[in-house]
């Protein structure tokens, strides 16, 4: 049962059902495990103004902050937009209510989404009433967009994520990517990885591995994720494999007008945009495919890596970022060169025709992906919570 001694405040640009990615579970898996022990107040923005409902889950409340509508490109600032009036309102009565009218002995806020300015603008009212908070920086927002939009926005990104974290009662990095990316800005921090919660994601619902000649791509379209690139692979692979395709889920961020130009003719008709699909479906697509490739340029995580993982798929990814700390080469998955489709070719040729190699890489995957537990890092947080705020009586 939650205690009367903390209650924390979770600040995230997305949550459960509404979200743009994978990284909206991972607020939920920790503001759930939180809410065992805590009081646990979400303050998510919703730039949908449509899917996440204002109430509580036992001792989770849910306040939802709708942000300012926009609409055309580039897509990737329309998350990033500010919030509405009534969520600043919402925001304003919910710190300032933590301040004046405490419900707990401690209290402490956790920022996630930098650069968002509805987590911005939370961290600052949390800042100006005396709260602490901690920061959980997931990499470095910006835009690969030239408009006079993007232009500002980058501004804007690189003078409040300093102002944040030089005020932020402790920093955490979800990968050591990230932290090596924060001391270049000599901003220390702890790693805490992103966590997921494994065995329960698919369920009996999962289809027999094999069971489709698929290769499957999995994420926001956008230039940073190098799909062009496993597109090059399928090409490489087509005289081979005849029957091979690939499939690529998600949301359109700016990149796939371009990835279909550059699509070859010969594999036109072998390569599907599938936009996004529920998460469970995602999962069991997972399961199923030859190899899940991650040809990443730039991974702060690599949460699609783990996902992958936990249902036993083959992950065929980039050496990028922090991928390489999720995937142990040829233990549960390949790593090759970044900007290779040479490489991711080779990569799944060796799967394909090496089945003790496949089933060593699905058997391990889960293991893995264990070592990732949201049990674990939800813990992790409370210690540093505890030491910022000086206590020893927080579960």
């Amino acid at each position: 049962m939650p205690n009367d001694t903390l209650t924390i405040y979770l600040v995230c640009p997305e949550f459960p059902p509404v979200q743009t990615g994978g990284g909206a579970y991972v607020y939920r898996y920790l503001a759930e495990e939180w809410s065992e022990h805590s009081f646990v107040v979400v303050l998510a923005t919703d730039y949908t103004q449509s899917g996440i409902k204002k109430g509580s889950e036992g001792q989770l409340t849910i306040i939802p902050l709708p942000l300012v509508r926009v609409t055309g490109d580039p897509p990737e600032l329309i998350a990033r937009m500010p919030p509405t009036q009534r969520a600043f309102v919402r925001m304003l009565r919910t710190v300032v209510g933590a301040r004046f009218r405490p419900k707990t002995k401690h209290q402490i806020a956790n920022l996630h989404g930098l650069g968002h300015p509805g987590v911005d603008i939370a961290g600052f009212l949390f800042w100006l009433v005396r709260i602490p908070f901690v920061v959980t920086v997931h990499g470095f927002p910006g835009s690969h967009s030239r408009t006079i939009a993007s232009r500002i926005y980058r501004v804007y990104e690189r003078l409040i994520t300093t102002w944040i974290l030089g005020r932020a009662a402790a920093v955490i990095a979800i990968s050591a990517d990230v932290r090596r990316l924060l001391m270049q800005r000599y901003i220390d921090s702890e790693v805490i990885a992103n966590a997921i919660r494994v065995d329960t994601e698919v369920g009996d619902e999962s289809v027999s591995v094999g069971e489709k000649r698929q290769l499957l791509c999995v994420g926001r379209l956008a230039a940073d994720k190098g799909f062009q690139y496993a597109i090059q692979a399928l090409e490489r692979l087509t005289s081979e494999y005849p029957e091979l395709s690939l499939r690529i889920l998600g949301d359109d961020f700016g990149a796939q007008a371009d990835l279909l130009r550059g699509i070859p003719s010969s594999v036109s008709h072998r390569v599907v945009f599938g936009g996004r699909v529920e998460r469970k479906s995602v999962l069991r697509e997972m399961s199923s495919a030859v190899a899940v490739l991650i040809p990443s340029l730039n991974e702060p995580f690599g949460l699609v890596a783990l996902e992958a993982l936990s249902v036993g798929a083959v992950v065929i990814a980039s050496r990028s970022g922090a991928l390489p700390e999720i995937i142990q080469h040829e233990e549960n998955g390949l790593l090759v060169d970044t900007r290779s489709a040479d490489g991711i070719a080779t990569a799944v040729r060796r799967i394909l025709e090496d089945k003790d190699l496949e089933k060593r890489l699905r058997r391990n995957a889960p293991k893995r992906a264990r070592d990732f537990s949201t049990e674990t890092a939800a813990a992790r947080y409370i210690g540093i919570f505890r030491g910022v705020l000086h206590t020893d009586d927080l579960k």
